[in-house]
């Protein structure tokens, strides 16, 4: 046992906190949901990122995801691939069961719209969402849905990183290839579709999220020697300008 006796306190606010779900994926600790009660009549979705050190990192008993009108339950949490996370719910803000999510990144912050975006908001009910990363900073959701109207069935959904519907997760135009993996030696990246005098900006991070090496490079191909990484997982994040375009892992393993 690392932390303190019996536990750190992730939430203390007033009412309940229940329906927990949690993701270590690519976050320098831990990152938590919750349905909380602290408002009033109606559940509410809360959030808390928790420190390898067993230190809360956002603000005192977490940061609201949604406190839109009525009743919100059932969060599920992944990772996002950049050491936050993307978290959906079960929705009652129009008087009817929807779906929504919200992306939240490594400083506590909201990335998609007030309220969430909508995953689903077909008629009769959907419910009980579970989400999973795409690999790409995207994610994919399923979920229960009596949209028929005699039984539930199960429909899902594509979101990229941008929080937009998207029915090929391959579609972004900055596609890139990282081959072998793991790898021993050498990283190859291919660069699909790149377009003349298009310039990519690489970070690689380790597991900690502590810089490893960065570069710049116009190449349709570009060779990473990994000689002098240490085994273990990398995550490599590549920017074309201001804006990232991918997001991978890797494992060194020699």
């Amino acid at each position: 046992m690392l932390w303190t006796t019996n536990g750190v306190a992730v939430c203390k606010a007033d009412s309940s906190q229940t329906a927990i779900d949690i993701t270590s994926e690519i976050v320098n600790g831990a990152i938590i949901t919750w349905r909380d009660k602290r408002n009033g009549l109606y559940h509410d979705i809360y959030a808390q990122k928790v420190n390898l050190n067993g230190t809360c990192a956002w603000q005192l008993n977490g940061i609201a995801i949604t406190t839109a009108p009525l009743t919100q339950t059932n969060p599920n949490i992944c990772g996002d691939g950049a050491g936050g996370a993307i978290i959906s719910w079960q929705d009652s803000t129009t008087g009817n069961w929807d779906i929504k999510a919200q992306r939240v990144d490594a400083n506590g912050t909201l990335l998609w719209n007030t309220g969430g975006n909508i995953v689903s908001d077909a008629t009769n009910l959907q419910t009980n969402p579970k989400n999973l990363p795409d690999g790409k900073g995207g994610c994919i959701f399923v979920w229960k849905d009596l949209r028929n109207g005699i039984n539930n069935d199960i429909y899902a959904q594509h979101f990229n990183v941008y929080g937009i519907e998207s029915y090929n997760i391959m579609e972004n135009k900055y596609y890139i290839n990282l081959y072998p993996n793991p790898v021993s030696d050498n990283v190859h990246l291919e660069f699909n579709n790149l377009y003349t005098n298009n310039k990519y900006f690489v970070n690689i991070f380790d597991v900690f999220g502590k810089i490893i090496t960065n570069f710049e490079t116009e190449n349709n191909n570009y060779i990473l020697s990994v000689k002098d990484f240490n085994n273990g997982l990398y995550i490599i994040k590549v920017y074309n300008q201001k804006n990232l375009v991918y997001i991978n892992k890797f494992c060194v393993k020699k």
